[in-house]
């Protein structure tokens, strides 16, 4: 049973918690709208860029979303997204001609 003494801080982390989910979630559709991917490749791709930029997951899906409504993306954010998703679309490149 769940206590009504339970403090704040539990509660809005958890609410925070909620967001964040929520933010990933729509980032991984944009990523799906945009180049197809599946939601799990959607998902490897932001957290990728998190990983390499030193962002939060929940910082770049905000950015992804935020470029989706007419935003610009911040540069870095900008270069790492392009190179995470370039490594995970078929015929991507990264085999050179002969």
């Amino acid at each position: 049973m769940l206590s009504k003494n339970r403090g704040d801080g539990a509660g809005k982390e958890f609410s925070h918690a909620l967001g964040s989910h929520a933010s990933v979630e729509r980032a991984t559709g944009v990523l799906h709208a945009v180049h197809g991917m599946s939601p799990a490749a959607g998902f490897e791709v932001l957290r990728e860029v998190a990983q390499h930029t030193g962002l939060t997951l929940h910082s770049v899906a905000e950015s992804v979303m935020a470029w989706a409504l007419g935003g610009p993306l911040p540069e870095m954010v900008d270069q790492e997204l392009n190179a995470a998703v370039r490594r995970r679309m078929p015929g991507d490149g990264t085999q050179q001609p002969g």
